[in-house]
């Protein structure tokens, strides 16, 4: 995918350059003003672009695919009783442990009662985990907590795909797996090295 060459081109751009990014940061010491504007003209003679817009578009264009997927894996009528390895019907949770007692958590936003051990959303959080885990570290120390705040959005899927259909949690595994093969390829192809 274009996209992840170009988010692995930036972040080996961007350490090319971190030296004199940290140079700069000792020059111009607390002046924030000074230190942005300074590295905004470093970025530009060397080439780099501030917001990598071929790694972010992507993500915002599959917005639309994944709620088109969540209604239609809602109502299709030939994912009913289909069946993938332990799931004997994608457009219901995989459930293979059946709680006796539903478990519920009471919180300010309505999250549905748990009524057994769904294995698919699990493996979706560790791989989604996995695939964020094996994004490139962004020097840029905005770039870097945006990236740590990132780390909760498996979680956070996870959460929401919990009780759904399980051919939803099969689509984002195998999305997530490919994804985290595609990152070692490119990672192998275009190399991230830091100048010294």
């Amino acid at each position: 995918r274009k996209s992840q060459v170009a988010m692995q081109n930036h972040a080996a751009k961007m350490a090319k350059i971190k030296p004199k990014i940290e140079k700069l940061q000792e020059k111009y010491g607390a002046d924030r003003q000074k230190i942005a504007a300074e590295q905004m003209k470093l970025m530009k003679q060397e080439g780099v672009s501030m917001v990598p817009l071929g790694g972010c578009l992507p993500m915002f264009l599959q917005i639309p695919v994944f709620f088109g997927l969540f209604s239609a894996i809602r109502f299709d009528i030939d994912l009913r009783h289909a069946s993938f390895l332990w799931c004997n019907d994608l457009s219901m949770p995989d459930t293979v442990i059946r709680l006796a007692e539903p478990f519920a958590m009471k919180c300010c936003i309505p999250i549905p009662a748990i009524q057994g051990l769904n294995v698919l959303p699990l493996l979706m959080i560790a791989a989604m985990f996995l695939h964020q885990l094996g994004m490139p570290k962004s020097p840029d120390p905005q770039m870097a907590s945006q990236q740590k705040m990132m780390m909760f959005m498996p979680l956070m899927f996870g959460v929401m795909m919990y009780g759904y259909a399980a051919g939803l949690s099969l689509y984002w595994l195998s999305s997530s797996l490919f994804g985290i093969f595609e990152q070692r390829v490119i990672k192998k192809l275009f190399p991230i090295t830091t100048a010294t």
